[in-house]
């Protein structure tokens, strides 16, 4: 089984990444990472000290920067070791937005040393108006930078963990089966055991349940969870399409394990119910291939031809 990383990371640029508490850490300490964020955290702080007029020399500006500034990353990479752990605690995924998780970071930050500004250095800026415009300016300019980050290190940091070989071994795959090419089994049919790309976490084909398409939505149903993903509905059942599954509705791809019970209806549809006690239907077109379909992997699975199932 598939792993489930207790925290979804989706960033400005639409890259996402679904980690743990260590991949946060390896996220947070890449070389590239570290430099892009204590620059940037730099540049702000020393654009702080111009804007609030600071009475320090230059060389107390630039020291002042840097210690502001690894608080900072400090805080983003505590944010987010404590996002993995409550996910890991609740026993599900938490999906989270870079940009609010910066939000929140230098909103902390900037309340703190505008106070320590105005308690230490006995300056006027403990105030709604100078609050609001330092953080606001601090903000704007992290995102830019963070689209960088995004850009540079997240990429390198899914080629490390394998993810993109993931990706392009099933678009290879489907490549070839589109063109035509396809390899004859030398041993009896086998539920297929290729994995997918979804939101960033690449999940084992055979432990998808259930793909659903809800107006501009797309769910992925696998073991215990129901994930919202950005692919398309189409794209996905084309990827599946070597899985013991079918697609029984214009909104609807299933796996044949995953099915309890057949229901006929008057006008030649059906309804399943699944293993969920949940049910969803079958078109009058596509029942009769569903039927042809499902009674072979029902006759396959009893001569013990397949060995691998979806988990319930």
């Amino acid at each position: 089984m598939v792993s489930k990383k207790p925290l979804t990371l989706y960033f400005l640029t639409g890259e996402t990444m679904v980690v743990d508490r260590k991949d946060v850490v390896n996220l947070m300490t890449d070389p590239f990472a570290v430099f892009i964020m204590l620059f940037a955290a730099n540049i702000i702080r020393a654009i702080n000290a111009l804007v609030l007029n600071l009475p320090l020399g230059l060389l107390e500006t630039i020291i002042l920067s840097a210690g502001l500034a690894a608080v900072l990353w400090e805080t983003l990479l505590s944010m987010g070791v404590i996002l993995a752990w409550l996910g890991e605690r609740a026993g599900r995924t938490i999906v989270a937005p870079v940009p609010l998780i910066t939000f929140v970071a230098i909103l902390l930050n900037d309340v703190a040393i505008l106070w320590i500004y105005s308690r230490v250095l006995d300056m006027d800026v403990w105030n709604f108006a100078t609050v609001s415009k330092i953080f606001l300016l601090n903000y704007v300019i992290h995102l830019g930078f963070e689209c960088f980050f995004s850009a540079i290190v997240v990429p390198k940091l899914k080629r490390s963990t394998g993810e993109e070989m993931v990706y392009e071994t099933v678009m290879r795959s489907a490549a070839r089966e589109a063109a035509g090419f396809r390899e004859e089994a030398a041993n009896p049919p086998r539920l297929d055991s290729h994995q997918l790309l979804v939101a960033g976490e690449a999940i084992a084909a055979h432990e998808v349940k259930l793909v659903e398409a809800d107006e501009h939505y797309v769910f992925v149903h696998f073991s215990d969870v129901k994930l919202h993903v950005r692919e398309r509905f189409g794209s996905l059942v084309r990827m599946l399409k070597t899985s013991q599954g079918i697609q029984v509705h214009k909104s609807y791809w299933v796996a044949f394990s995953h099915i309890r019970e057949v229901q006929p209806k008057r006008d030649g549809s059906l309804i399943l119910v699944l293993e969920d006690s949940t049910t969803i239907p079958v078109a009058r077109g596509r029942a009769s291939i569903f039927r042809d379909r499902y009674q072979r992997w029902k006759t396959l699975r009893e001569a013990g031809r397949y060995s691998l199932t979806v988990e319930q």
